[in-house]
Protein backbone atom coordinates (compact mmCIF):
# COMPACT_ATOMS: atom_id res chain seq x y z
CA UNK A 1 0.00 0.00 0.00
CA UNK A 2 2.83 2.37 0.84
CA UNK A 3 4.40 1.84 -2.59
CA UNK A 4 1.09 2.73 -4.24
CA UNK A 5 0.94 6.00 -2.28
CA UNK A 6 4.50 6.80 -3.35
CA UNK A 7 3.61 6.09 -7.00
CA UNK A 8 0.60 8.40 -6.76
CA UNK A 9 2.73 11.03 -5.07
CA UNK A 10 5.32 10.90 -7.85
CA UNK A 11 2.59 11.10 -10.48
CA UNK A 12 1.08 14.15 -8.76
CA UNK A 13 4.52 15.75 -8.52
CA UNK A 14 5.16 15.18 -12.22
CA UNK A 15 1.74 16.56 -13.05
CA UNK A 16 2.37 19.57 -10.82
CA UNK A 17 5.67 20.29 -12.59
CA UNK A 18 3.97 20.07 -15.98
CA UNK A 19 1.21 22.43 -14.84
CA UNK A 20 3.75 24.87 -13.40
CA UNK A 21 5.74 24.92 -16.65
CA UNK A 22 2.54 25.48 -18.62
CA UNK A 23 1.38 28.25 -16.28
CA UNK A 24 4.76 30.01 -16.46
CA UNK A 25 4.61 29.90 -20.24
CA UNK A 26 1.02 31.17 -20.30
CA UNK A 27 0.67 33.59 -17.39
CA UNK A 28 4.13 34.42 -16.06
CA UNK A 29 6.02 33.62 -12.91
CA UNK A 30 3.75 35.30 -10.35
CA UNK A 31 0.52 33.56 -11.34
CA UNK A 32 2.28 30.22 -11.74
CA UNK A 33 3.77 30.43 -8.24
CA UNK A 34 0.37 31.03 -6.66
CA UNK A 35 -1.20 28.18 -8.63
CA UNK A 36 1.68 25.89 -7.67
CA UNK A 37 1.16 26.53 -3.96
CA UNK A 38 -2.57 25.87 -4.29
CA UNK A 39 -1.95 22.69 -6.25
CA UNK A 40 0.71 21.41 -3.85
CA UNK A 41 -1.53 22.12 -0.85
CA UNK A 42 -4.36 20.13 -2.43
CA UNK A 43 -1.98 17.33 -3.43
CA UNK A 44 -0.64 17.00 0.11
CA UNK A 45 -4.18 16.94 1.52
CA UNK A 46 -4.99 14.04 -0.81
CA UNK A 47 -1.81 12.15 0.12
CA UNK A 48 -2.38 12.64 3.86
CA UNK A 49 -5.77 10.86 3.75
Amino acid sequence: MKELIQEIGMALFGLALAIVVFQIAKVGVTGATNNMFDFMTNAFKVVQK
